[in-house]
C-alpha cells in the first residue's frame, strides 16, 4: 500500500513537470488549484491550454513547488493563484516569470458560494482578455453564462435550504462562511491539525452543548479526524464539506456546490 501511494505521488509530480515543460509558445494559463482551473476553463473552453500546479486533494496553503517543476513556467501568459498563496511568489519569480503575469484571486467570501465564484470569474475574465485579446468576445460570452448560472443556482439553493435557516452548528473555520450563507448559525468553530489542541476541541464541545448545536460541519481537505472526534464527543451527526472541486472541469464546480448542499441537508436532523 505504501509503495503504491508513493508511486502515485511520483507519477503525479512527473506529470506536472512534463506539463510545465510542454508549454506551447507561451500560450498557456497556469492555475494553482482545481477551483481556479474550473473557473478559467469555464471562460476559455478548450481554446487555451490550462495547466494546474497542485494535484487534487493537496493542501493549497502549504504546498512547496520544486524548482524542477517550474521549467518553462516563465513562458506562461498568466499564472493564477489564490490570495492565501502569496508564499509561492518567490518561487514563481525565480523561474523568470514577470510579476505582472501573476493574477491573484481574492473574494470577500469563499468561492464555494456561487456569487463569489462569479465575482472571481469577472476578475479572471479581465485578466484573460488582457492576455488573450483575440479571445475577448468568447470570454465575455462565457462570463455571462457563468454569472447567470450562479444567480439561478443561488436562488434554487436558498429555496432548497430554507429549513436550515437558524439551525445551529459547529463548523471547521473554512466552512463557516458557507454555513452562514445558507442561514445556519455557527455556535462554535474549530481549526485543523496542530493548530487545534485537545483542550481547544474540548472548548468547542462545550460551545456545542451550550449553544444547542445540531450538526458538526467538517472540511474535507483536513481529513476526518476532527469531525469524527467532535461528533463522538457531542453525539451529533456530521456533514463533510469540501472547499475544492474534485477535478478542474467547468462543471466540477457545480458538482462541488451540489455535494456540499446535499451533505448539509442530509446531515441536519
Amino acid at each position: 500500500m505504501k509503495r503504491s501511494w508513493i508511486g502515485r505521488v511520483l507519477i503525479g509530480s512527473l506529470l506536472v513537470w512534463s506539463l510545465l515543460v510542454g508549454f506551447v509558445h507561451g500560450q498557456a494559463v497556469v492555475v494553482t488549484t482545481t477551483m481556479l482551473e474550473s473557473a478559467v476553463r469555464a471562460l476559455v473552453g478548450d481554446t487555451i491550454q490550462v495547466v494546474r500546479l497542485l494535484p487534487p486533494g493537496s493542501c493549497p496553503g502549504h504546498f512547496d513547488l520544486e524548482p524542477n517543476q517550474l521549467r518553462g513556467l516563465s513562458e506562461a501568459r498568466v499564472v493564477v493563484r489564490h490570495h492565501f498563496q502569496a508564499s509561492m511568489d518567490a518561487t514563481l519569480l525565480k523561474s523568470g516569470l514577470l510579476r505582472e503575469r501573476i493574477a491573484v484571486v481574492e473574494t470577500a467570501e469563499p468561492m464555494t458560494i456561487p456569487s463569489q465564484y462569479a465575482k472571481a470569474a469577472v476578475f479572471l475574465a479581465r485578466r484573460l482578455t488582457t492576455a488573450f485579446p483575440e479571445q475577448a468576445s468568447s470570454i465575455g460570452l462565457r462570463l455571462g453564462v457563468v454569472r447567470e448560472m450562479a444567480r439561478l443556482r443561488e436562488d434554487k439553493i436558498r429555496d432548497r435550504c430554507a429549513r436550515l435557516s437558524g439551525r445551529k452548528v459547529i463548523s471547521a473555520v473554512h466552512q463557516v462562511d458557507f454555513c452562514s450563507w445558507l442561514g445556519l448559525e455557527v455556535v462554535g468553530v474549530f481549526e485543523s491539525g496542530a493548530e487545534e489542541s485537545a483542550r481547544n476541541l474540548g472548548r468547542v464541545v462545550a460551545l456545542a452543548r451550550a449553544g444547542g448545536a445540531e450538526l458538526v460541519v467538517g472540511n474535507l481537505q483536513w481529513g476526518t479526524r476532527h469531525l469524527e472526534a467532535l461528533s463522538e464527543n457531542t453525539s451529533l451527526p456530521g456533514a463533510m464539506l469540501s472547499s475544492f472541486p474534485v477535478t478542474g472541469r467547468p462543471d466540477a464546480y457545480w458538482d462541488l456546490v451540489e455535494r456540499n448542499v446535499a451533505a448539509l441537508l442530509r446531515g441536519m436532523p
